[in-house]
């Protein structure tokens, strides 16, 4: 669990992602600061790569 703490912090470190209200103990809950993300200097195809991931992940949760 700790990786996932760091990985965390570090995405908000960047503004990708703030801590969000409702956490019990050390549950801490995380949400995304935008809606869409733009892959700036990823050549075609990584981005696009980039862009079916996180739309298959945000269809699943």
């Amino acid at each position: 669990m700790a990786s996932c703490s760091y990985h965390l912090r570090m995405l908000a470190e960047y503004g990708l992602v703030e801590e969000a209200e409702g956490g019990q103990g050390r549950e801490k809950p995380w949400r995304a600061t935008a809606r869409y993300t733009v892959w700036q200097g990823a050549d075609s195809e990584a981005a696009e790569a980039l862009n079916t991931a996180m739309a298959e992940r945000t269809s699943n949760g």
